[in-house]
């Protein structure tokens, strides 16, 4: 079952690059607590006994994992000073 995180955060890390303006319109910030309430809500849903609800929780953690590290990095990016991005931006 961990490979279902995997493959969901490869899904939301494309996902988040393409789509990362129409997520972050509301502001980064917003965003960025939107994201972990829902990653909390699919931590809560992979706590149910049946197989099939642990995969939905676990593809929506891994999802928004994906799309939180878009979003992250470009917060990261915006509050770092201009000499200290290249050292930075390979985190």
């Amino acid at each position: 079952f961990n490979t279902i995180i995997t493959i969901s955060s490869i899904v939301g890390l494309l996902a988040g690059t393409a789509l990362a303006n129409i997520i972050i319109k509301s502001g980064r910030r917003l965003a960025i607590i939107r994201l972990d309430i829902t990653i909390m809500i699919g931590q809560a849903i992979c706590q149910a006994p049946y197989i099939p609800c642990l995969c939905v929780g676990r593809f929506v953690t891994g999802f928004c994992t994906g799309v939180l590290l878009i979003a992250m990095e470009r917060s990261i990016l915006e509050t770092v000073p201009i000499e200290l991005q290249s050292s930075i931006s390979g985190i």
